[in-house]
């Protein structure tokens, strides 16, 4: 029964009054001003009561959209909002505060500005890395054909050898069954 009482009222819409809130975009019809500017105006105590002593001229037609209009009501909510978009203007203010970037975030901005102011220094710094690049791969190698030379051509073939045997010992075949070498 309870189930059936909730669900009843979850399934007819309710009307919630209409209530005016004087933000920047609902201002804007009726002060014919851009929101930037009608933001700027909330600003100040002088900006707001000129907004106010505006919206008065309107009132016929905001009591067409709000029937309990109250310009007492009106004043305060002016309020409420100049001090609402003060606290999201300081909001986004401290959030693009550099201490509030990641540390990874911040190097790699001063990199990306580093190679937009010294391009000449970036190219040389490419060709100094791509020279690096290129010497350790010869250090490699050098490395691998000093450790060709010390084992020995006869050593590789040894080497080779022994791997064939035990490939042969891992597929079955012994190497008793194998030939001599």
């Amino acid at each position: 029964m309870i189930r059936a009482a909730r669900s009843s009222l979850a399934d007819t819409p309710q009307e919630l009054p209409s209530r005016f809130i004087p933000t920047p975009e609902r201002l804007a019809p009726y002060l014919s001003q851009k929101d930037e500017e009608i933001m700027t105006q909330l600003g100040s105590v002088e900006g707001r009561e000129q907004v106010f002593q505006e919206l008065l001229k309107h009132e016929e037609e905001l009591r067409k959209v709000d029937p309990s209009f109250n310009p007492e009501s009106l004043r305060r909510d002016l309020d409420l909002v100049s001090e609402t978009l003060d606290e999201k203007q300081k909001f986004v203010n401290e959030l693009e505060k550099p201490e509030r970037k990641g540390i990874v975030r911040r190097t790699f901005g001063h990199l990306k500005n580093f190679a937009k102011k010294h391009p000449v220094v970036t190219v040389l710094l490419m060709a100094a890395a791509a020279v690096a690049v290129v010497g350790g791969a010869a250090y490699a190698a050098g490395g691998i054909e000093l450790l060709l030379a010390k084992l020995g051509i006869e050593g590789i073939s040894n080497y080779a050898e022994a791997a064939k045997r035990l490939g042969k010992v891992i597929e079955g075949t012994f190497p008793n069954d194998l030939p001599a070498a």
